[in-house]
């Protein structure tokens, strides 16, 4: 239900304290000089380090967006990864003031330095930061090794790799245990994009429909239109890019509501779910908060057949959600959630590859927010949808590559014991896109 965590953003906005001491050495351009500095932030716990030194190292107009706290929550999250950084790579140094690097950590990772620029007048402090997401410094040089990869994680993991066309046919490139369903999290909601789509293709609705917003069907974040005024009018187009791109929870409730609870259940066969009754009743997202946050409830609806799950959200349709505590942990992941296997949503995203004006709208809806940072150069097309909770990471991609040839890349990872690691999991996905364009 809510975004997928900083982590799995294109790339992290990231800087940590550092003492006040001398400056590296003057032969150094001053691009060169500043990211060897964020290196040496690394060489010890971060948490040990220090507050109160940024501004030896950062210009205030980038300290005054960023708070400390999320700096160093974020660095944390690095040096936990990786540990120290052995070294820095330049990659790409355009000029004295801007250019891009490796970092080099000693656990066996690299984090790219997509970008750092600095102010030209001395100092030279830090006016923007941008790293990317971790990778291995040992690749895997083959599906088998991303597969071996994926089951070694804590936990169950559904992955599937697979070069796909219009007609429907496939070709499985990589798989571990393709067909488990799993909890997915907000990936849920490329069914009910599939409901509408299929709708608009029919002539049943438009894309340009006019809906108000409604109390009743709002949600938690993540998403926007939860603070949104009572009978806002917004389009059906709207909804579904909200709910794709920033995985709106409040959206997406709308389009359930709209488009039919049961109608989206039985649509989920035709996107070719091998089980349908796994999400009857399908949950709203404002639903799954009230009934993982009633821990009485949650024993309740999960011992319960399809029939009484519909009349305890009978009995609730009138509740408001007021907590989302049960993200911190894992709670009721096993049943109470939403649930596809890796082939399942493989057959998901296929269905939009089909040439209509509907889907080739979805598609445009799909790739409003890609994802990860796979390279544009082997992907001339990204669409993405994933999800995450507590002990629940789903992503699942559409590319196109430079030469027209389609694959759905998709892995679920489910742990009940604890949160999956977001990092490390996108390294994975990255590495196995990187192989899918080298087919």
């Amino acid at each position: 239900m809510r975004r997928v965590v900083s982590a799995l953003s294109l790339v992290l906005l990231v800087v940590a304290a550092i003492p006040a001491v001398a400056r590296t050495p003057a032969d150094k351009r001053p691009v060169e000089q500043q990211v060897e500095w964020v290196a040496d932030l690394f060489v010890k716990d971060p948490l040990s380090v220090p507050g109160g030194d940024y501004a030896e190292l950062f210009d205030p107009s980038f300290l005054n967006a960023v708070p400390e706290a999320q700096l160093t929550g974020i660095f944390v999250q690095y040096y936990n990864r990786g540990g120290r950084v052995l070294r820095v790579e330049p990659k790409s140094v355009d000029s004295d003031f801007s250019g891009s690097f490796n970092l080099i950590f000693e656990k066996g990772i690299q984090v790219p330095v997509k970008s750092i620029r600095v102010k030209e007048s001395p100092p030279h402090l830090i006016i923007g930061l941008l790293l990317g997401l971790p990778e291995p410094i040992e690749l895997a040089d083959d599906m088998n090794a991303i597969a071996s990869s994926f089951a070694e994680r804590p936990g169950e993991v559904s992955f599937a790799a697979t070069e796909v066309s219009v007609d429907g046919s496939g070709t499985v490139l990589g798989a571990h245990m393709p067909e488990s369903p799993m909890a997915i999290g907000s990936a849920f909601k490329l069914y009910v994009l599939g409901r509408l789509t299929a709708d608009v293709e029919a002539g049943e609705r438009s894309w340009s429909d006019v809906v108000d917003v409604r109390e009743a069907y709002k949600s938690l974040p993540s998403g926007i239109t939860h603070k949104w005024p009572e009978d806002a009018p917004v389009t059906l187009h709207t909804l579904g890019t909200l709910m794709i791109s920033i995985s709106d929870n409040t959206a997406a409730d709308h389009l359930v509501h709209i488009l039919g609870r049961e109608r989206i259940e039985n649509f989920q066969a035709e996107l070719g779910h091998s089980d349908p009754g796994l999400n009857r009743p399908l949950l709203t997202t404002r639903e799954m908060f009230m009934i993982k946050s009633d821990s009485a409830l949650s024993a309740q609806y999960a011992e319960a057949d399809a029939s009484r799950r519909r009349s305890l959200l009978g009995e609730i349709a009138e509740d408001k959600p007021s907590s989302f505590d049960f993200l911190t942990s894992p709670t009721h992941i096993d049943d109470i959630e939403w649930f596809a296997s890796a082939n399942d949503l493989t057959r998901a995203m296929m269905w939009f590859l089909e040439e209509t004006p509907a889907r080739e709208t979805a598609r445009a809806i799909l790739a409003v927010n890609p994802g990860l940072d796979f390279s544009t150069d082997d992907w001339s097309y990204i669409g993405f949808k994933g999800g995450s909770e507590s002990g629940v990471l789903n992503m699942t991609f559409l590319l196109e590559s430079a030469d027209g040839r389609h694959f759905v890349l998709t892995a679920g990872q489910n742990n009940p014991e604890a949160d999956v690691d977001p990092l490390s999991f996108s390294g994975v996905m990255k590495q196995t896109a990187r192989l899918l364009a080298q087919q």
